[in-house]
């Protein structure tokens, strides 16, 4: 909700329950999202690039410039093949 363009926000991953953590995924608004829209997305982890340990986070980020920018993170699901 009004992000100017540029805006983004991204999705981050620590294997070692938060010590460092590496971004699996970003989206920009007016490149990867408009305001007021509903999006799906799927983001893949790899476990060639990334270790899945017992302390394992995920996090979201956002460098919104105002207290108005808001993103809504709904119906994440995690699941291991």
């Amino acid at each position: 909700v009004s992000m100017e363009s540029g805006e983004d926000f991204w999705l981050q991953y620590s294997s070692n329950g938060g010590s460092s953590w590496t971004t699996v995924g970003s989206w920009a608004q007016g490149t990867d999202f408009s305001n007021n829209a509903f999006y799906s997305e799927s983001v893949v982890i790899d476990s060639s690039s990334h270790s899945f340990t017992n302390n394992a986070k995920f996090r979201f980020r956002c460098d919104a410039s105002g207290n108005a920018d808001d993103v809504y993170i709904d119906e994440v699901r995690i699941s291991a093949r």
